[in-house]
Parts: structure tokens; C-alpha cells; sequence
């Protein structure tokens, strides 16, 4: 696919093996340098959180069962092994049934991750909720996603979608309306969310391209922030991994236990035999002395008249 819409030359790829071993060659297609035309790949990466588990200010409180389904709170998006990239643009279960987000708005906040995500250390979230819920819903969702990962920049919208619901679909006509913006992120200069929540104050109607297009343009107004900066937090377990630890020592404890009272077991009976086998030879060989004393004594007897 990507062959024909890039329309570059192929390069074999014959990599050279020391063992003699034959395999990992293929065909290599250089990307054409076409914005639009980029692939995109989103995965996860490991991090050290400071945060998660200690009782800093920083720390998000924590959300009920209740409020993630009263509030239609959002999960992270689930990555697959075999599907390379993940939805941008999440919806909350309270949105109404007919409310769904194209591929190409997925695509647009898809390649702004994938070309600016490495270089600025950026991955762009938006999270769509209903917009008869008023701004606290996203400060519960910050809290519910302990405030994001440390590269992750979160939009969440407030829209309006009864022009939608009645109309049965998005036209140029019947334009979602957004209500409310919230923008968060770890940043320590929050720029790029105080100027998000600005252009949806000044574009009311709901425009995924236009908006992307804006956040492309000003996207040197984020700057991740380094949590590093936590460190004098220290590290702490979670409560579940706390958990994980004491029944790994318990049962690290008992099967000593059980060990060390089978080997006692078994050097004792062993001693019981050795013992006892030595035992009867001794008084094999004390027999055996007995029985020659007295042969010897009995040929060496005189009698006299």
C-alpha cells in the first residue's frame, strides 16, 4: 500500500551473517517526505513515575467505580500487537448512539503524533464528551488518568450534539457545538493548553481538521515536562505489587519451611540407619570375638590327675 503511495524506488535489505545464518532480508520503501502521505505507528513505552504511588500534592485523588459510569469517563485505548496505530479522538459511553469520529479525523492527530512525537515528545489525546456535563468532568478524567503520562497532551471537549442526534449525522448544516474545553498535561508552562482552550472559545462549531491544522502550527508551544523533576519522591510500591511482595515472601518462607523440615526429616532416619547397621555389626563382630575367646581358652585348658 505504502509502495504505491510513496511511488519510491525499492532497496533490497541483505544483512550479513557472521553465523551463516540465512533470514532477515525484505524490501525497504523510503517515505516521500508528503506530510499526508506519512505511516504512522503509536506504542507504549516504560517510564519511571515518581507520582503514581506516593502521597505528593501531585498526586490525582482518586475516582469510584460510581463516577467513571455516572460520568462516562474514558479508558485508555487498547493496543494491539498486530494493528500498529490506536484512535486519537476518544468518545465517552454518554455520548449519544449516533455520535462516531472518521478515519480521517483519526488520521489528522495520528500523524501530528507520529511526526512531532519523537522530535517534541508529544502524543495528543481528545476526549469528546457530552456536553450537558459541565468542566468538572474533565477534571475528574485528569484525576481518573492520574493526570496523563508524562508525554501526553489531553483535550477534553464538551460538546453540544442535539443538532446531530436530530438530524441523524454530522452535515455542513448541523455542526456540533462545543460547550466547554479543559487541556491538561504535566507540562510546567501550560501554553499550548491555555491557547487550546482559547481557539474553542473563538471556533465554536466542531472542526477536527481545522483544529489539528492550528495545533501543527503551534506546536512549539509544548514543552514536556521532565519527571526526573519528581525524584525526591522517591520510589514506593503500588498497594497491589505491596500485596504481590508479602504473598511471594510467605510463600518463599513456607516452602523453606517444608524443605528444611524434609531434609531434617530424612538426615534423621539416615543417622537411625547408619546407627542401627553399625550397631549390629558391632555385636556381630563381639560375638565373633566371644565365640574365638573361648575356643581359644577351651585348647589351651590342662587337666591334671
Amino acid at each position: 500500500m505504502y509502495r504505491m503511495l510513496w511511488g519510491t524506488p525499492e532497496h533490497w535489505i541483505d544483512p550479513y551473517h557472521p553465523n551463516c545464518v540465512s533470514g532477515g532480508g525484505g524490501q525497504l520503501y523510503e517515505w516521500n517526505n508528503v506530510y499526508e502521505d506519512a505511516a504512522t505507528h503509536t506504542y507504549e513505552g516504560l517510564y519511571v513515575n515518581y507520582i503514581n504511588n506516593s502521597n505528593s500534592i501531585f498526586r490525582k485523588g482518586k475516582v469510584s467505580d460510581y463516577e467513571v459510569e455516572e460520568l462516562g469517563l474514558i479508558d485508555y485505548p487498547v493496543f494491539v500487537s498486530n494493528y500498529i496505530e490506536t484512535d486519537v479522538i476518544l468518545g465517552s459511553p454518554n455520548l449519544p448512539k449516533c455520535v462516531g469520529f472518521s478515519e480521517k479525523s483519526q488520521r489528522a492527530f495520528q500523524l501530528i503524533n507520529a511526526i512531532f512525537g519523537a522530535e517534541r515528545q508529544i502524543h495528543v489525546f481528545i476526549l469528546v464528551f457530552n456536553a450537558k456535563q459541565d468542566v468538572t468532568t474533565a477534571l475528574r478524567q485528569q484525576a481518573y488518568w492520574q493526570g496523563g503520562n508524562k508525554n501526553e497532551f489531553v483535550v477534553c471537549l464538551g460538546v453540544d450534539f442535539s443538532n446531530v442526534e436530530a438530524g441523524k449525522g454530522i452535515t455542513e448544516t448541523r455542526q456540533p457545538i462545543v460547550q466547554w474545553c479543559k487541556a491538561f498535561s504535566w507540562s510546567d508552562v501550560p501554553l499550548l493548553e491555555s491557547a487550546t482552550e482559547s481557539w474553542f472559545i473563538a471556533n465554536k462549531e466542531l472542526n477536527f481538521a481545522a483544529y489539528a491544522k492550528w495545533l501543527r502550527e503551534n506546536i512549539h508551544l509544548w514543552e514536556r515536562k521532565e519527571f526526573t523533576d519528581f525524584k525526591y519522591l522517591g520510589l514506593k510500591l503500588s498497594p497491589k505489587r505491596m500485596a504481590l511482595v508479602f504473598i511471594t515472601a510467605v510463600l518463599f518462607c513456607v516452602i523453606n519451611i517444608i524443605i528444611s523440615c524434609g531434609v531434617a526429616y530424612y538426615l534423621r532416619e539416615y543417622n537411625y540407619y547408619i546407627s542401627d547397621k553399625y550397631q549390629s555389626i558391632g555385636y556381630e563382630l563381639l560375638d565373633k570375638y566371644i565365640v574365638e575367646k573361648i575356643k581359644d581358652d577351651t585348647s589351651s585348658y590342662k587337666s591334671y590327675p
